[in-house]
């Protein structure tokens, strides 16, 4: 049975960039720095659209142990930051495609698989999500990882101990890097 119920997401993109699919979107690659700031900004539309939701506040509270003392951000945020990057296993997305899969369509295969699959942008959206339901203030940011003259990651970013903290969720072991240019929603 689906714990999360109504797992679509809404759409506010130019026609040209989206294709809905039920709990998933398809849309085009972010290949040119004129569609980025809309992608990244429609990425943060989503993360908060899915930090008010009831379901991924519950479950992220959740994963909190009972010994867990109150206002523990650190350790909170910690929680969320491992629970992220051990159970959403990095995949890209085919040639030509960009799938953003509903933060409640992960959790689901989370649950009933104990993993999921997803890109970049998949993780970023979990996570802010998650962390967003727990009081935390998150934002976008696309990076230049692979080609100077392309925003081809993205990142989360978190604010927290009064600084923006950059998360790069698709790293499971390695620091992460200065990314020296963001686009930042």
């Amino acid at each position: 049975m689906n714990r999360f119920n109504d797992a679509t997401v809404p759409v506010d993109l130019p026609s040209r960039l989206v294709r809905g699919v039920p709990g998933e979107l398809i849309r085009l690659p972010i290949v040119a720095h004129e569609d980025a700031p809309q992608i990244i900004a429609y990425l943060k539309q989503l993360s908060l659209h899915f930090g008010r939701d009831h379901r991924i506040r519950e479950f992220t509270v959740s994963l909190f142990p009972p010994t867990i003392v109150n206002n523990d951000l650190d350790r909170m945020l910690q929680i969320v930051i491992d629970f992220v990057r051990d159970r959403l296993v990095y995949v890209p997305d085919p040639v030509g495609t960009e799938y953003v899969i509903s933060p409640l369509v992960l959790l689901e295969r989370i649950i009933s698989n104990g993993r999921a699959a997803g890109d970049c942008d998949d993780h970023v959206l979990l996570f802010n999500a998650m962390a967003l339901s727990i009081g935390f203030d998150v934002r976008v940011a696309g990076v230049h990882l692979n080609d100077p003259q392309r925003w081809d990651h993205v990142i989360s970013q978190v604010y927290h101990g009064n600084r923006w903290r950059d998360i790069d969720l698709c790293l499971k072991t390695a620091s992460i890097p200065d990314y020296d240019e963001k686009l930042v929603s």
